[in-house]
C-alpha cells in the first residue's frame, strides 16, 4: 500500500505540530487508507519500477495516416532507462518479435504516451508476407520500461520522527489534495467525537473528485 503524502503535511492542516509524534500512527493509517484509495480512482501505479506489458497492436499500412497509440500503466517514464517494443503478432515476441526503433515511435515520457508509427515496414513486410506494416493481435507489441515516481528510503539513521521513508514522491498537487482531506475528515470527526481507530474516511466530494480527474489513467 502506497504512502502518497507526508504525515507533516497532514498535521500541517490539521494544526498539530510537526514535531509532535502522538497522532503519528493514527494519521499514517489515514494517509495509507486514502492513498490506497486514490489508486483505486485513478486506476494507475504510482511507484517506480520496472514494468513488461502487453497492448494491442492494430492494422497498419505503409500509407496509413493514423498511428497507433499505447497508454502505459505507469509515468512519468525515466528518459535514462531503456525503453523496448518488440512487435509480434503470434504472442512469441521474443522468439519471433521484430524490436522497433527510435525511427518507429515517439514518446511523451511525462503522460506516459507511446506513438507508434512505423519506418521500418520493408522488414516487417518480409516477415509477415503482408502488406500490413502491423496486423490486429491482442498482445502485438511487448513493453519494456521504467516509470513511476521514486519512493524515499530511511533518510536517517537511527529514524528520525520527522522522516518520511516510504513516500512516494507524487506531484504536489496530489499530495497536497490528499492531506487536505485526511485533515477535513480529522477535524470533522473531532468535532463530532468520532475520531476512533485509524480515522473515518469519508465519501470524496465531486469538487474532490474532479481534481483527482487530473491523475487518472
Amino acid at each position: 500500500m502506497p504512502q502518497l503524502t507526508e504525515k507533516w503535511r497532514v498535521k500541517d492542516f490539521i494544526g498539530i505540530s510537526r514535531s509532535d509524534t502522538l497522532h503519528n500512527d493514527k494519521i499514517l493509517g489515514m494517509i495509507l487508507n486514502v492513498s490506497d484509495e486514490i489508486v483505486n480512482l485513478t486506476a494507475r501505479t504510482f511507484e517506480k519500477g520496472q514494468k513488461v506489458e502487453y497492448y494491442p497492436s492494430y492494422q497498419q499500412t505503409l500509407t496509413d495516416a493514423v498511428p497507433i497509440y499505447v497508454k502505459l500503466d505507469r509515468w512519468p517514464i525515466d528518459p535514462t532507462a531503456e525503453l523496448t517494443i518488440i512487435y509480434s503478432p503470434y504472442g512469441r515476441h521474443n522468439i519471433i518479435g521484430r524490436t522497433l526503433t527510435t525511427q518507429d515511435y515517439t514518446v511523451d515520457n511525462d503522460k506516459g504516451i507511446i506513438t507508434i508509427r512505423s519506418a521500418s515496414g520493408a522488414l516487417s513486410q518480409m516477415l509477415l508476407i503482408t502488406p500490413a506494416i502491423f496486423i490486429y493481435a491482442p498482445d502485438g507489441f511487448q513493453v519494456t520500461y521504467t516509470a513511476g515516481y521514486d519512493v524515499l528510503s530511511q533518510v536517517s539513521s537511527p529514524p528520525d520522527p520527522m522522516d518520511e521513508d516510504g513516500l512516494v514522491q507524487v506531484p504536489v498537487g496530489l499530495r497536497t489534495l490528499i492531506a487536505r482531506k485526511i485533515a477535513d475528515d480529522w477535524l470533522n470527526n473531532k468535532a463530532s467525537g468520532q475520531l476512533t481507530g485509524p480515522g473515518v474516511i469519508t465519501p470524496w466530494s465531486s469538487e474532490q473528485m474532479q481534481q483527482i480527474r487530473a491523475y487518472r489513467r
